[in-house]
């Protein structure tokens, strides 16, 4: 389990480093660099959760890169646990779309962030949502399946890993 994880996360991490080479990357070192591009990377958000998966959308790419960049200099706390290699498997679309639930619900209401299992299960919510809606394309595996109908029983917190999230 740990060894996906870390894959996903290396493979997220050469994205961003690849999409820190172009020109119209802005610098994201510093909590302040950060806060002066949430406007930008609120787009980037929406962009990603209003679009549907597309192997080729280097648009989408471009704006998971910068929203993993900025979520890890952020003045935000984010949790990277098993759920999301559990969720998202292998796939940099769908593990954008995670990212981007996060964000969003973030920049939306900031205090969220001080409570751990309030933010998740407020940013699985959110990706479930976009996973839910058959026009985003989403190739739904059996563990998807389930984290879709407990969302719709109202039991989103009984599927997810909420350990890690104790406050």
């Amino acid at each position: 389990m740990k060894t996906t994880l870390l894959s996903i996360l290396f493979c997220i991490i050469g994205f961003s480093a690849a999409a820190a080479a172009s020109d119209s990357i802005p610098k994201l070192d510093t909590k302040e660099d950060c806060k002066r591009a949430e406007p930008m990377i609120k787009k980037c958000a929406t962009y990603i959760l209003s679009h549907p998966l597309e192997s080729k959308d280097k648009t989408r790419d471009m704006a998971g890169a910068l929203i993993f960049m900025w979520m890890t200099n952020s003045e935000y706390q984010f949790s990277m646990d098993a759920d999301m290699t559990k969720y998202c498997g292998k796939d940099k679309g769908l593990m954008h779309v995670l990212l981007a639930s996060m964000t969003d619900v973030v920049l939306e209401d900031p205090s969220v962030n001080a409570d751990p299992k309030k933010m998740k299960l407020a940013s699985f919510g959110r990706f479930v949502d976009y996973c839910a809606s058959d026009d985003n394309k989403v190739k739904k595996t059996a563990d998807l399946k389930k984290l879709i109908i407990a969302y719709a029983d109202g039991k989103l917190e009984t599927v997810l890993d909420m350990t890690t999230t104790a406050k």
